[in-house]
């Protein structure tokens, strides 16, 4: 991934779409458009991003996120990759020009706004992550994923395919900042932390509480405490909850199979995971789809999707 990728292109399925995701090299990476965001991920030397108040000199392992107006001045010994893509790609009807205005937002389209909330953020300092080897191995898999399903297009289902490894990615991302602490923090809040994380880490696959817990270097009683401390919840409801969101984003901004993205969260039995849905939404996962999607055919009559995301 340290060549430029050309914009992905529809062949066999849905032929001349265009999915406004790119991924290119930081040596190679211009000015960005005005309506888009970027994920700048530096991993050798550093650079200088600028934003309209604030200069940062950053050295990698770094990660930032990159809203209009920032410009990014690498050194020649830097290596790192820009994902950039318009907001459109995760919910039809945002913009640049719309979260820039969030008071306008509402529903579903402002619980998608959460996602790009952050590249908004005044500092450069609250949108900057040091890339941790677990940080690491998280981006480089989602990245790897966007690239693969982008390119093998193998369905159908491509373009939403990969817009939903960035929605993923995002998610990650967004907890990531909200919980970057000081490593003074006390130490309960410190296993909290690391255990939302994991949770987000480890969304697709099967883990008991106890198991959790172990990773976190902790036990099930002492997990459950900081979780109910800082939540109001045990860490199992905590976790249906995580895993029943970004199914509800996955449903209503892609037009992926229920069977798919069942599994993306980490359940097998479809009927397990309508019956958690409906006892956590109120409706199931088709009924929620018929009702907040925001795909063409799919989404309430009088709402208009761009062009540019018609396909999958």
């Amino acid at each position: 991934m340290t060549d430029p990728s050309p914009p992905f292109v529809g062949r066999l399925h849905h032929p001349g779409f265009e999915l406004p995701l790119w991924l290119v090299a930081l040596a190679s990476e211009d000015d960005a458009p005005s309506d888009h965001l970027r994920l700048l991920c530096l991993r050798d030397g550093g650079c200088t991003v600028q934003s309209p108040g604030e200069k940062l000199e950053v050295a990698a392992p770094a990660l930032l996120l990159l809203g209009p107006g920032d410009s990014i001045n690498a050194g020649k010994r830097s290596r790192g990759v820009v994902l950039r893509f318009h907001p459109a790609v995760i919910n039809g009807f945002l913009s640049v020009q719309s979260l820039l205005a969030p008071q306008t937002l509402s529903g579903t389209v402002g619980q998608d706004a959460y996602l790009l909330r952050t590249f908004f953020e005044p500092r450069l300092t609250a949108r900057a992550l040091g890339l941790d080897g677990r940080l690491d191995i998280v981006v480089r898999s989602a990245l790897a994923n966007i690239v693969r399903e982008g390119t093998l297009q193998r369905d159908d289902n491509w373009p939403c395919r990969t817009r939903s490894y960035l929605i993923e990615l995002l998610f990650h991302l967004r907890l990531a900042l909200e919980q970057a602490t000081p490593a003074t923090s006390a130490t309960a809040d410190a296993v909290f932390d690391r255990a939302l994380l994991l949770i987000h880490e480890k969304l697709a696959e099967k883990f008991s509480v106890p198991e959790l817990a172990r990773w976190c270097g902790t036990n099930r009683s002492s997990l459950n405490a900081a979780f109910r401390a800082q939540t109001g919840r045990s860490v199992h409801a905590h976790v249906m909850q995580v895993r029943m969101e970004v199914a509800a984003t996955l449903l209503r901004d892609t037009g992926l199979p229920v069977a798919e993205i069942l599994l993306r969260v980490g359940y097998e039995n479809p009927s397990h995971f309508s019956r958690q849905f409906r006892a956590l939404l109120g409706v199931t996962p088709g009924a929620y789809r018929a009702t907040h999607s925001s795909l063409p055919g799919r989404r309430q009559a009088g709402q208009k999707l761009p062009e540019t995301l018609v396909a999958g």
